[in-house]
């Protein structure tokens, strides 16, 4: 690992490793209809009637519906989807626009970074890359000093 590629190949693993890390630090705080921006990501929650309401939209037991926020009315949030979760698991779609009737709405999220989630989350990735660092390190001396590898002469 001592060779004059040795720390790109480091930092193509940290690159690899960090938006793996990285892209679960996002949660959802509660927010009124009215604070909703359009173009942001918003997550609405439905109750358990809007759920059976929207089975003809989103298919059986949706429980969640994630997308970009287009506008709210009388008829309701309307929403470009970009997943809707059933019993927790999401499903994506591609930004069809849906309107949710605000009785069927039990709340909606705005998404935002989590600051303590992304600080762990670069904590590994960082503790990560030094630990493979120096296990490449000992294997590299290792090898140099028993002589091994391709059985060259030493």
């Amino acid at each position: 690992m001592n060779g004059p590629f040795a720390w790109r190949r480091s930092l193509a693993g940290l690159a690899l490793a960090s938006p793996l890390a990285l892209s679960g630090c996002y949660s959802y705080r509660t927010e009124s209809l009215a604070s909703l921006q359009a173009g942001g990501a918003a997550r609405v929650v439905l109750t358990p009637a809007g759920s059976r309401e929207l089975t003809v939209v989103l298919g059986d037991s949706a429980s969640a519906v994630s997308g970009r926020f287009v506008e709210s009315g009388a008829a309701g949030v309307t929403l470009a989807v970009t997943e809707v979760e059933r019993a927790r698991i999401p499903t994506s779609w591609r930004g069809e626009r849906i309107t949710i009737p605000a009785a069927d709405i039990d709340h909606v999220g705005v998404r935002q970074l989590d600051g303590s989630r992304s600080a762990l989350a670069a904590a590994g990735v960082a503790a990560a890359g030094i630990i493979v660092r120096v296990i490449f390190l000992a294997s590299e001396r290792s090898i140099n000093n028993t002589g091994g590898g391709t059985g060259g002469v030493k």
